[in-house]
């Protein structure tokens, strides 16, 4: 898929390319063929703009236009390799490389097409070599100059492909190539317009002239064939017989052999035939009919020849008739070669009724304009001079343009209605004006040939001037002299902006180093502290584009992320835990769009696979002139923090509990108390009684209750244990002998619920100091909470056995007791939750939500901890208490 950044310049580029067509066609003539196109301006101006791609679209489409007007694909090739080669990177401005390109590429490739290929004349091609040259860097300047302007007066936007300065060097040579070319190119087209003018002047005159005379000719030639027909029609009327008649046509120099006449219907009788025949012809049989002359086409002979018949109606002495003689094409042609009026650059014309050429004399006109002045004669369109030329593809409208003639028509012609047609050739004119052009745009390729190499000297002096002296400035220290070449101290202004450079050069030193200075003391505070700070830019217009992200080395130290782990803001983002990452993007877009300064929370994984808690404080300053805005903060690892924060929350609600419990404890003794009164009446009651089998039963459950209520009033104290600051009697404990006990205690309770029970434990005992009622109350309390989980699974639909397993495990320094079920496990939710009081999942009536607190505070009292992880099919809480040694003789 195209990226919209590439696809706007493009699409730019074919506007460009359009409007540079089009001012193509609507070229700039000089005259004699030869033609200015500055379309290319957009071309190049689209390339200083949005960039090389963008100009090559615009000048492939643009010059087109080289093969519409002037026939031929070549110059459409060397303005596309124009192109590419002025386009290039290069110190040279760019047009001094254009005339470079013209001087070694463009002009011989030129010659080569138009000389070998298509055969020009070495005059057509000189001038079109040097014009086009002309023109292509005429195209390279404008558009140079134009973009200087748009540039200056900030028209144009600073761009990625487009420019950030303008160098003064290359605004001095184009500056100097415009002085030097555009004043040429004005006087060529003034000169070339008037010489033009003149020579089309002198060409329509000699038409209308050669024209005038021809028609004055004509008119003498007809009257005088009259004349002469008449006398002879007298002869032959009078008796002369045919050889007088021959001798008398001979001496009038009629100018045709045969004459016939024709007194009446029918009778035609040639008086110049030795003998005087009646001639049945159907072709001239009807010419008695003819009141006016009339010119009669007649089938051509059988050579060939077109012919005509010349009807000429008469009366003499009363009597009417006809005349008629055959006129051939040979006839007319004898009276246009005579014609001496006619000059070796013009040509004369003579077209039939039907538009067709009858006879002309073209002298040494060249080019294939006959068939098309004809047409237009024909079309009534020469009734004014017309310059008349006719291209054919391939072959150089220059060449074509030179062959062009002025045309003249005549109206039609009395007695014939056939028409004169004069025609003038423009190629001496022509050649002479080529001439003239060819010495000023010589003249002026001259001039920008030796601009190139100047501007290319001043662009190597101006490179060596501000190398020797940027190495000299880089060489000097904040108060040590400073030898400046000779290429510096040369001139004044290099002398005084060099010491002015100095001075700067010097005080950037102080700057600097006060700058790396503070900068240095900035560092080691960044480093040090359990924080990262960090800065970058964001252009809201730009789709939120982030540009020169930093953070400070201590984010390797807090993290373990080195710089190459996190080189860009999009990468920490990929850090934050999935669960809130999309709200603290949010909270940063937010901050951007509105707030300007945020703090938030969120979980950032570490190089070790942990996440930790961060709080991230950041601040928004105001868009920037370029769009973009600083982004400033810090993110501070939070993780102790918040497990404290935690901690006295849990702690603080602990507190509370314990305060209730104590409560709750002082009032559960009294009816306590009174069950163990009652107990022990019933006791000693039953020992009166006689010694029976039920008497004997009566008294067992008795002393279980007894034994109950002793095991209540130890878990009741172990209440009171949270609402007083006293330390609880500890003893030492077997962990073998717990085990056994919780176990009696347990089976009984999963049995009831078809659960398997396990116990796991060492072969070696291991000793506790506790209070075997805590610990058994927190393994019953884990115990109990394992069976209701399996319960709601079971409830779910799963029927996959319950199984529950009590599990005791040592290091030399602690003794953990863990209870693992295949329960439902604890969801992410409430798992930071389980050891809050009051919570509970189950339903309402079926708990306190007191169990896992209780037993937590129970296993803080100890010295130890209680904590709860899901494992791959339940969960699994452990408990952990501190380690003793065993007693000497129990090991």
């Amino acid at each position: 898929m195209v990226r919209k950044s590439t696809l706007v310049p493009i699409m730019w580029g074919l506007v460009c390319g359009c409007l540079g067509f089009a001012l193509n066609l609507a070229r700039i003539s000089l005259g004699t063929g030869v033609d200015l196109l500055i379309g290319n301006i957009f071309s190049y101006l689209a390339f200083r703009v949005l960039g090389r791609r963008s100009g090559l679209v615009a000048v492939a489409i643009s010059s087109l236009a080289t093969i519409v007007i002037w026939h031929h694909p070549y110059a459409y090739i060397v303005w596309i390799a124009e192109y590419l080669f002025v386009t290039q990177r290069s110190k040279i401005a760019t047009p001094a490389r254009d005339v470079i390109f013209w001087s070694l590429i463009g002009a011989p490739a030129l010659l080569l097409f138009y000389g070998l290929i298509m055969g020009m004349d070495l005059l057509s091609m000189l001038l079109l070599v040097l014009k086009q040259g002309a023109n292509g860097v005429g195209n390279v300047v404008i558009a140079e100059l134009l973009f200087f302007a748009l540039f200056s007066w900030r028209l144009i936007r600073r761009s990625d492909n487009g420019p950030s300065s303008i160098s003064l060097r290359e605004s001095v040579v184009v500056l100097f190539f415009s002085l030097v070319l555009l004043p040429t190119v004005v006087a060529l087209w003034t000169t070339s317009r008037g010489a033009y003018n003149r020579v089309s002047d002198e060409a329509r005159q000699t038409t209308i002239r050669v024209l005038r005379e021809a028609e004055t000719n004509y008119n003498g030639l007809v009257e005088r064939y009259f004349q002469n027909v008449r006398a002879l029609t007298q002869a032959y009327i009078d008796g002369a017989d045919s050889r007088q008649i021959s001798a008398m046509a001979h001496t009038l120099n009629i100018g045709f052999t045969q004459f016939y006449v024709q007194l009446k219907p029918g009778h035609i009788v040639d008086v110049t035939g030795a003998a005087r025949i009646e001639i049945q012809d159907e072709r001239i049989a009807d010419t008695f009919q003819y009141k006016t002359p009339v010119m009669r086409p007649l089938p051509s002979s059988s050579e060939g020849v077109r012919r005509f018949q010349w009807v000429v109606p008469f009366e003499i002495n009363g009597r009417h008739g006809v005349t008629f003689t055959t006129v051939t094409a040979a006839d007319i042609q004898r009276f246009l070669d005579v014609a001496v009026f006619v000059q070796p650059n013009s040509g004369l014309m003579v077209l039939d009724a039907d538009g067709k050429v009858f006879a002309s004399r073209r002298n040494t006109i060249k080019g294939l304009w006959e068939e098309k002045v004809a047409a237009l004669a024909s079309a009534n369109e020469l009734i004014s001079p017309v310059r008349i030329s006719t291209p054919v593809f391939g072959v150089p409208v220059m060449a074509t343009e030179g062959e062009s003639v002025l045309a003249l028509a005549s109206a039609p012609l009395r007695e014939t209605n056939w028409r004169l047609v004069s025609v003038v050739s423009l190629e001496s004119g022509v050649r002479a004006l080529r001439r003239q052009q060819v010495f000023l745009l010589f003249q002026a390729i001259a001039i920008l040939n030796l601009a190139a190499l100047v501007a290319v000297s001043v662009s190597r002096t101006g490179r060596a001037i501000s190398s020797d002296l940027i190495n000299a400035i880089e060489k000097s220290t904040e108060s040590g002299a400073v030898i400046f070449p000779r290429s510096i101290t040369r001139f004044g202004e290099t002398r005084d902006i060099a010491a002015r450079l100095l001075s700067l050069h010097r005080k950037f030193l102080r700057e600097k180093r006060e700058l790396n200075r503070q900068r240095w003391r900035i560092e080691q505070i960044a480093a040090e502290p359990p924080l990262v700070i960090y800065a970058y830019e964001v252009n809201k217009e730009a789709g939120y584009r982030v540009a020169n992200f930093q953070a400070s080395p201590s984010r390797e130290k807090v993290f373990g992320w080195t710089r190459d782990d996190v080189p860009n803001l999009g990468s920490w983002l990929d850090k934050i835990h999935p669960d809130d990452r999309e709200a603290a993007i949010a909270k940063l877009v937010q901050t951007i769009e509105h707030d300007g300064r945020s703090i938030n929370e969120y979980r950032v994984l570490k190089k070790n696979k942990e996440y930790a808690w961060v709080v991230d404080c950041a601040i928004v300053s105001e868009t920037a002139e370029n769009g973009f805005r600083d982004v400033i903060g810090f993110s501070m690892d939070i993780t102790e923090l918040k497990v404290m924060r935690e901690k006295l929350v849990q702690a603080a609600k602990l507190s509370t509990l314990g305060e209730m419990a104590a409560g709750l404890a002082h009032e559960i003794n009294q009816p306590l108390q009174a069950i163990t009164f009652a107990a022990a009446n019933l006791k000693n009651d039953i020992r009166k009684l006689p010694e029976t089998e039920t008497a004997q039963k009566i008294a067992q459950r008795v002393e279980r209750i007894e034994h109950q209520i002793d095991r209540a009033s130890e878990i009741i104290s172990h209440v009171g244990l949270f609402g007083r600051a006293t330390p609880i009697a500890r003893e030492l404990l077997s962990v073998d002998a717990l085990l056994d006990a919780v176990a009696a205690l347990a089976r009984p309770l999963c049995l009831d619920a078809a659960i398997y029970f396990e116990v796991k434990r060492p072969d070696t005992d291991v000793f506790v100091s506790a209070q075997q009622v805590m610990v058994e109350q927190i393994i019953m309390n884990l115990i109990s909470n394992a069976r209701d989980a399996i319960a709601d699974r079971k409830k779910a639909g799963d029927d996959t056995p319950g199984r529950v397993v009590l599990q005791m495990s040592a290091t030399s320094s602690e003794v953990l007791l863990s209870v693992e079920d295949n329960g439902t496990g604890i969801s992410a939710a409430n798992m930071g939750r389980v050891f809050e009081p009051f919570f509970t999942t189950k339903a309402p009536g079926s708990g306190t939500g007191l169990g896992l607190s209780i037993s937590f505070g129970i296993a803080m009292e100890l010295g130890g901890t209680l904590n709860a992880v899901n494992i791959s099919n339940g969960a699994r809480f452990t408990l952990t208490l501190p380690r003793v040694q065993a007693p000497a003789g129990k090991v």
